[in-house]
């Protein structure tokens, strides 16, 4: 399968979407973490893009403490 940002697009909105209400319900049944990976083939440009855009979206969507990280890029680059 090649690369198409509008499969990007619609992975991006699809996880913005069902991830707000995903959360409320973790919390409620006593969990205390979710981890959500996102990956490409070289783990550097597709997958930071749109980790990055989905971290930007639900940062501000509740006080749940949403930190990010970027298993293969500079450390220095993480934002948290």
């Amino acid at each position: 399968m090649s690369w198409d940002f509008r499969n990007a697009e619609c992975s991006l909105i699809s996880a913005a979407i069902f991830s707000p209400s995903l959360i409320p319900g973790y919390i409620t049944e006593g969990k205390h973490q979710l981890v959500v990976g996102i990956g490409c083939t070289g783990g550097q440009h597709r997958s930071v893009t749109i980790a990055n855009a989905l971290y930007e979206r639900l940062k501000n969507a509740g006080d749940y403490g949403i930190k990010i990280a970027h298993r293969d890029c500079n450390p220095n680059q993480d934002k948290h």
